[in-house]
């Protein structure tokens, strides 16, 4: 806060022709005036330079130790989700795995249940045809034979 020397005040006054009286009562209300007003001085400026630069010192380093603490936070959650996602795809694998079994288990039993049909069939068409060869066999030369017997005759 600067000074107001009020001596030389009043002295300047009374030089300039104002009675004392008037000369102190003129500077009893500059004084007050002075006092009153909301000024910044010179050094009340550097000061609060100082502060600000002090506080933006420790917002930045503030800010450095969060920022810190915030990429370790991302780094620890990006592992845990990756270890979380390894875990869900070796389930999901076993889980598919176990899938794939069944599927391939119930297609071997298809295929051995049509196979065992498609044996039956064939076998059953064999055994037909070994039929009507014998019924061709037992019955055919003899109906050749009499038309042989017709043709050279």
């Amino acid at each position: 806060m600067s000074y107001f020397d009020t001596y030389v005040f009043i002295k300047n006054l009374e030089n300039s022709g104002i009675p004392e009286h008037q000369a102190k009562a003129i500077c009893d209300g500059l004084k007050e005036c002075h006092e009153a007003s909301d000024h910044v001085s010179k050094s009340d400026f550097i000061a609060f330079g100082s502060e600000i630069k002090s506080e933006m010192s420790d917002f930045k380093t503030e800010i450095k130790t969060e920022m810190a603490e915030f990429k370790s936070e991302i780094r620890s959650d990006m592992a845990e989700f990756k270890a979380d996602i390894k875990a869900d795809m070796s389930e999901f694998k076993v889980s598919m795995k176990a899938d794939m079994d069944c599927l391939e288990s119930r297609l071997d039993k298809k295929i051995s249940d049509t196979a065992h049909r498609q044996t039956k069939v064939i076998g059953a068409m064999v055994v037909g045809s070994i039929t009507l060869l014998s019924l061709f066999d037992r019955y055919l030369p003899t109906n050749i034979a009499i038309l042989a017997q017709n043709l050279w005759s």
